[in-house]
């Protein structure tokens, strides 16, 4: 067995996890303006169509393939060096957003897929580098706290964001269609989160795997291929379900762009809600209770929400949205504080990279398929006019329902305490 990398000294790992609380806020403000559902309004407000939202989805989750090259790349190069080297590159790609006024004055057939090849660079930079962010963490993170310091982050940048969000909203319905603003703060953001990385502390890793090596890692272990099966399924309904709920508003219901933030406002505060208590929970009984129940409420909530297309329209179907989304993201923050709690236990001491890395790539790579091909889809059977619009999104909606109840049973299975 290969022996595990010198540890960092408490005070080092006190200064890590310091570190990360305080800047994770700046870098999720960047990242979420331009993979989360302000990107997408933007691309809706350009004109753009399902297929180039489901795209925008899609390539959040194919540009996880770049870390494999990063992976490689680990091995000759600190990984928070490679943080600064790809933050810096993704503020680059991200400036086109930050003169969006200047996207929108030209034609959405050039417009759209401007706005779509700055997203996509910005994306595959960021990507790129949070092949090594999981695996520094890994480095100060105590085993025996995992799910409560993850909460603590994530609940300190989920208050960052309702605050942006806010912003955001009061600052469209001032001035519609102005989102060249609101990318100018976010990059103000990205540029402070590349300026921390010169704090960070690094544990040595004596060896980082190769990506084939953990790809057998991962075949050869039954717990990390139950594992892959569960998260992989709630991956897809992670990606695909709040953009298209998103063009849904838009396109449908003919909602404006401050009131869909208002969904964008329940996803943060319902997923700020859960954190703390599924820290706490996961750390004293387990996170396999907390993954099991996360997804079944999950896809009874997805259910609902292909119901309440049917039964109400508008602003009604707006504050529906709004507080089944609400419930959506505290489910989702519970799984995900759960899930890395298992991911670092499954990953190991000794070399974890490789195993952290290619999980994320395996299940961003298929929640992005099918994203693309829902987008596809939706633009297929409305020009051919299969179905009515509304009842092409309930089917949408149950099959994200379906694929999200599929996720319980592998995690269900999952042994997390090796026998012998």
């Amino acid at each position: 067995m290969q022996p595990s990398a010198p540890e960092l000294s408490p005070a080092e790992q006190r200064r890590g996890r310091l570190c990360a609380i305080a800047s994770h806020p700046f870098s999720m403000v960047y990242r979420m303006a331009t993979v989360g559902t302000l990107a997408t309004q933007a691309l809706v407000t350009l004109g753009a169509s399902a297929s180039a939202v489901g795209a925008h989805a899609g390539l959040v989750s194919f540009a996880t393939l770049i870390q494999l090259p990063s992976l490689r790349l680990l091995s000759r190069v600190e990984k928070r060096r490679l943080l600064l080297w790809t933050q810096v590159a993704g503020l680059v790609t991200g400036l086109p957003l930050v003169a969006f006024g200047w996207l929108l004055g030209l034609d959405s057939a050039l417009a759209v897929p401007l706005a779509l090849v700055s997203l996509a660079l910005t994306t595959l930079a960021l990507t790129s580098g949070s092949a090594a962010w999981w695996p520094l963490l890994h480095g100060f993170v105590p085993r025996a706290g995992t799910a409560r310091f993850f909460a603590a982050m994530r609940s300190l940048w989920h208050l960052t964001l309702i605050g942006f969000f806010l912003g955001s909203a009061w600052w469209l319905r001032a001035h519609p269609a102005h989102f060249g603003a609101l990318f100018g703060v976010a990059w103000v953001c990205g540029l402070i989160r590349a300026l921390t990385f010169l704090l960070f502390p690094e544990r040595p890793e004596q060896e980082v795997e190769r990506p084939r090596d953990a790809f057998a890692r991962m075949r050869a272990c039954p717990r990390l291929r139950r594992y892959l099966r569960g998260v992989t399924f709630d991956q897809i309904g992670y990606r695909a379900l709040p953009p298209f709920a998103v063009l849904l508003l838009r396109r449908e219901a003919g909602l404006s762009e401050a009131e869909v933030l208002g969904l964008t406002l329940s996803l943060y505060t319902g997923g700020l809600l859960a954190l703390l208590p599924a820290g706490w929970l996961s750390d004293r009984v387990g996170p396999r209770p907390v993954l099991r129940a996360s997804c079944w409420l999950r896809a009874a909530v997805i259910a609902g929400l292909a119901g309440s297309v049917l039964a109400f329209e508008g602003a009604t179907l707006l504050a529906v949205f709004c507080a089944l989304f609400l419930a959506w993201a505290f489910m989702t923050s519970a799984f995900g504080v759960a899930e890395v709690k298992v991911l670092f236990q499954l990953a190991g001491d000794a070399s974890p990279t490789g195993v952290i890395v290619t999980s994320v790539v395996i299940r961003s790579v298929v929640a992005g398929a099918v994203a693309l091909a829902i987008g596809v889809g939706i633009d297929a059977a409305l020009a051919a006019e299969l179905v009515p619009s509304l009842a092409l999104y309930v089917g949408v909606f149950l099959v994200l329902a379906t694929l999200q109840a599929s996720a319980a049973l592998p995690l269900a299975l999952l042994e997390l305490r090796p026998r012998g």
